[in-house]
């Protein structure tokens, strides 16, 4: 994917930097791959600030 067609965000979460690239276009599935994914890989606090970082940049279907 080209960069003209990302949104990127940096943030620092719990003293690791954390770097989202968002598609211009929506893509299936995104939303339940990241959420197994964090899930699966961050405590529940991490998670509920990666889902509120993530709530900030992808309007509302």
């Amino acid at each position: 994917m080209r960069s003209a067609e990302q949104q990127r965000m940096e943030k620092e979460i719990n003293g690791c930097q954390i770097t989202l690239s968002f598609s211009a276009k929506p893509v299936d599935g995104v939303m339940d791959k990241i959420q197994s994914i964090l899930s699966k890989a961050y405590d529940e606090r991490v998670q509920n600030d990666l889902m509120d970082m993530i709530g900030l940049e992808l309007p509302c279907r």
